[in-house]
């Protein structure tokens, strides 16, 4: 046991999520398993986000969302590090922090916001803009968040 041992295994355990979720991912559209099953199982994981607003490279600030069906903005939500940096330097941001959580902790929020929010959209979840660009959309998010908790 070494002292700086503990950064190899959280990086270990964040492959076999990651590889964990694509499985999951894989058979959800593959149609290998129906909602309630995939979103039991993908619930657990841990996925990567950040604020949806922030600076952009020239110093100006603004949400970093993709555009849904009204009145639906997606935040994208991530399965590795390299990705969620690379989605946001492609589209301009400057800097992030990285948040890891679970879909349920994420939904908790969104749906916390869109209650609150006088904002001209409510926050959906686009998991992996990248390759699956699952969406969950604004009016679906409490029973999705039902369907995980269950």
């Amino acid at each position: 046991m070494g002292l700086f041992g503990g950064a190899k295994k959280k990086d270990d355990g964040m492959k076999e999520n990651e590889a964990k979720a694509r499985e999951l991912l894989d058979k959800y559209q593959n149609k290998e398993l129906n909602d309630a099953e995939f979103l039991k199982e993908f619930g657990k994981l841990y996925i990567l986000y950040t604020t949806p607003a922030g600076d952009t490279k020239d110093g100006k600030q603004k949400f970093f969302l993709i555009p849904g069906p009204p009145p639906t903005a997606y935040m994208p939500l991530f399965l590795n590090e390299s990705e969620i940096t690379e989605f946001y330097d492609k589209a301009g941001r400057s800097g992030l922090i990285i948040i890891r959580g679970t879909l349920l902790n994420v939904i908790d929020v969104g749906i916390s916001q869109n209650k609150k929010d006088d904002m001209n959209f409510q926050y959906g979840f686009m998991i992996d803009p990248w390759k699956y660009k699952l969406t969950l959309d604004a009016p679906v998010l409490e029973t999705v968040r039902g369907m995980i908790a269950d």
